[in-house]
């Protein structure tokens, strides 16, 4: 095989790719490749768009992760009985679900 050099701007290691495609050094030039790219994703949606967070606008959500780690293992489990409860109803009634939630 060749020699390739990493494609990480600040890293300039030569070294043999294991695969064809295989295009930074290691996994940590791959993980630093991949935050410029996502702060450069940010800072293009941040210009895009206005009064808005741009972090959500990219992820294209925000605060489920947060808000699931705000919860107690007993709230969780809660939540996700009432979603089964909720998804057996639906197949059982033909999609009437509100009588099993309520």
């Amino acid at each position: 095989m060749s020699t390739s050099v990493c494609e990480l701007p600040t890293c300039d290691k030569a070294f043999t790719p294991v695969r064809g495609w295989q295009k930074y050094c290691s996994k940590p030039c791959k993980k630093e490749a991949d935050r410029v790219k996502r702060e450069a994703v940010l800072a293009a949606a941040g210009a895009v768009t206005k009064g808005k967070n741009a972090a959500a606008v990219a992820l294209g959500r925000l605060g489920g992760i947060a808000s699931q780690a705000k919860r107690t293992p007993e709230q969780r489990a809660a939540i996700a009985r009432k979603g089964g409860l909720a998804r057996a109803a639906k197949a059982k009634n033909g999609g009437n679900h509100e009588a099993a939630i309520n």
